[in-house]
Parts: C-alpha cells; sequence; structure tokens
C-alpha cells in the first residue's frame, strides 16, 4: 500500500463529498504502442496483488504487463483549492476550502493554532486562493481508499459508470431526465461526462521546446485507468 496526491476540481470535490462520485478516470501513460493494439486486443486481466498492473492479452496468444499507478488499497489524499484562514471571531486558524467555503481548524486553542501556522505555513494566511497543485498532505481534508482498479478506453464509459464519476440528475421529481456535468444539461449522464472531460483536459498542451503534447480529449479515446474509491476520511 502507498499514499499519493490526486488532484480534483471544485465540482468533483463536492461530488466526492456528497457520494456522488466514487470512481475516477486518469489517462495512462505511456499509452499502448500502434503496433502492439494492431494485433488485436482481447483481454484486459488485473493482476493483483503479485504484479501490480494489468496484463494485455492479444489475439496471436501473446501477453505483455502492464504496471498500474494506482493499486488496491492505496490512499489517494485529494488536492484541492485552499487556503489558510484565521476565523477572526475566535482567532483560530485553520483551512479554508473553496469547493465548499468549509473551515476546518487545526487546534483547540489560539496558541496552538498559531503555532501550527508558522511551522507548516510560514506564519501567512493571505486572502488568495492557492492553486490546488500546490495543496500540502498537512492541509488535505479527503483521504480516498482504492477498492479496485481496471483499464479501459475512455468510450467505454457507460451511463452508469458515468453517474459514478459525479454526473448528477437535473430537475425534480416528474422532470424530464437530463443530466448536468455540472454546469450544462445533457440528455444523457454519458454525454454530459464527455463534456466534462473535455472541459477539464481541453486541448493538446504546447510543451517548453514547442511541440504539442498528446490530445486527450474525447475524441482520442485514450486508454484510462479507472480507480473506484471510498472516502476514508
Amino acid at each position: 500500500m502507498k499514499e499519493m496526491p490526486i488532484l480534483f476540481s471544485a465540482a468533483m470535490v463536492e461530488a466526492i463529498r456528497n457520494g456522488r462520485k466514487t470512481v475516477t478516470r486518469r489517462v495512462c501513460n505511456p499509452q499502448p504502442h500502434p503496433d502492439f493494439l494492431a494485433r488485436g486486443v482481447v483481454a484486459v486481466v488485473p493482476q493483483w496483488p503479485a504484479q501490480d498492473g494489468v496484463r494485455w492479452f492479444m489475439a496471436d496468444g501473446c501477453s505483455e504487463l502492464v504496471k498500474s499507478p494506482y493499486r488496491p488499497g492505496d490512499r489517494l489524499w485529494v488536492r484541492e483549492r485552499w487556503r489558510t484562514y484565521e476565523q477572526p471571531h475566535n482567532f483560530v486558524d485553520g483551512i479554508l476550502f473553496a469547493a465548499d467555503n468549509a473551515f476546518v481548524p487545526i487546534a483547540d486553542t489560539v496558541e496552538a493554532a498559531e503555532q501550527w501556522v508558522i511551522a507548516h505555513d510560514n506564519g501567512r494566511h493571505g486572502d488568495r486562493w492557492r492553486p490546488s497543485i500546490f495543496m500540502k498532505r498537512w492541509a488535505a481534508r479527503i483521504v480516498l481508499q482504492v477498492l479496485s482498479v481496471r483499464l479501459e478506453r475512455l468510450q467505454d464509459i457507460s451511463d452508469e459508470d458515468a453517474k459514478a464519476e459525479g454526473i448528477e440528475r437535473a430537475g425534480g421529481d416528474g422532470a424530464p431526465e437530463h443530466w448536468r456535468d455540472p454546469e450544462h444539461v445533457w440528455a444523457s449522464p454519458r454525454a454530459a461526462f464527455k463534456e466534462l472531460w473535455d472541459s477539464i483536459n481541453g486541448k493538446p498542451r504546447r510543451r517548453a521546446d514547442g511541440s504539442l503534447g498528446p490530445d486527450i480529449r474525447w475524441k482520442a479515446n485514450r486508454w484510462v485507468w479507472v480507480p473506484e474509491f471510498e472516502v476514508t476520511r
């Protein structure tokens, strides 16, 4: 078992805290070589715990192990937008989270809180939200435990899988069935997830050397790791 950080947007943090999101999809890196795929993948079988990955079985009878960054039992601590904050009414320090404006105190006394901020955050509070990528382990409030891991093509996602990604039903009881991603309304959970995926991953990014990074939008239909998880904290 290992522990590692994982990034989520504010909307997805809210979905995790509400119990709607129990799975995530992360692009497999590196992707299988085109020549390998051309041989015909007939099965992708998890190999836990001995080999920590999945094994590709090809039409010609050969197989190959693909190591996974996740395995059952791993713990993922969630990085999200945050900042340290001092409550004005009692001067207790803690962490304020942008997803729901929740405050988590870090000590029962003002003196202990001050020492905590000095030790962990150089005594700074500030008014600006800090990007999730800069969140430290000590500031995380959500820890996930990986239950299972599989590897599949992005477009293989079903409506039920999309719901588990945090896509929610729009409208009250009796309303036409539509789904949101969470900002727009779509005809199916899968359609909503497609737009959510592209809104997060966008166009290929330009590298420092001027070349374009890989296209990981929906249309590229990349292979993705799919860890299923439960909240442990």
